[in-house]
């Protein structure tokens, strides 16, 4: 696809900007099913988000996949009347066939100021490449 841009500078010359891009299309390596859980981690000071599977495209099972995958974290204010945002977690990962695992350190949730409940918003799974 093609973006054009055009206007005027502030000094009243007309420009234009075009950029062409390409789309990669690619069969997904997996599906979420778009529910997470948290585990906690104490010795690691590390609060893991699991992103649950729903399926992974039969072509991979065989041979493992490596997908980059990024979140918004979001907690709670102290009041646990609104959420806040506390940070981006972002990991290159092996799914297995129950969850993509995004760990996030307990140091960022404490600089928010924020509590449980936690939402990931925003979330993206790609291929590496």
């Amino acid at each position: 696809y093609e973006v054009v841009l055009s206007g005027t500078t502030p000094a009243g010359y007309p420009f234009e900007r075009s950029s062409a891009n390409v789309l990669q299309v690619a069969v997904p390596e997996l599906t979420l099913t778009g529910i997470a859980s948290q585990n906690y981690k104490p010795t690691e000071n590390v609060v893991n988000f699991n992103i649950h599977v729903d399926e992974l495209n039969p072509a991979t099972e065989d041979e493992p996949i490596t997908v980059v995958a990024f979140a918004e974290v979001w907690g709670t204010d102290a009041k646990g009347l609104n959420y806040i945002p506390i940070g981006w977690v972002q990991a290159m990962v092996d799914p297995d066939a129950e969850s993509v695992q995004l760990p996030l350190h307990e140091n960022w949730i404490h600089m928010a100021g924020a509590s449980l409940p936690f939402q990931l918003r925003n979330v993206r799974v790609s291929n590496k490449d």
